[in-house]
């Protein structure tokens, strides 16, 4: 007898505005940076609040004519952007304004050519 099956959501992404219609990966990661507190006495007592933030990383296949998006420019600048990420039919989605930390271009024999960015902002909600 076959389990419960049901449909998996798609995500998009877009920067500064437009969809990036060559993405084929994209990780969000949300930390605290909050730091363990210890005594003596009582061992762990829990934690106190740190830096929060999101960090963003996308891949995206590299076309013949151009890169889809070349965030060089905002990295030279640390011009800050937006990042949106929508879930599924977009009733779950994650919006913040980041900065582009670093990219990287990727190619080799019998490998498609691909453009990665990762990005850091404030930490957000899934909203």
């Amino acid at each position: 007898m076959a389990g419960n099956q049901q449909q998996y959501a798609l995500a998009f992404v877009t920067v500064n505005g437009p969809l990036l219609v060559q993405e084929q990966n994209v990780s969000v990661k949300r930390e605290t940076k909050s730091t363990a507190v210890a005594t003596v006495p009582g061992g762990y007592m829990g934690e106190s609040p740190g830096a929060a933030m999101c960090t963003i990383s996308c891949t995206n296949a590299t076309p013949l004519a151009k890169l889809e998006y070349d965030a060089g420019p905002a990295m030279a600048a640390l011009q800050p952007g937006q990042v949106y990420i929508i879930y599924g039919t977009g009733a779950i989605s994650l919006k913040t304004t980041v900065q582009i930390i670093e990219d990287s271009f990727e190619h080799g024999v019998d490998k498609q050519g691909t453009y990665s960015f990762s990005a850091r902002g404030a930490f957000t909600l899934w909203g």
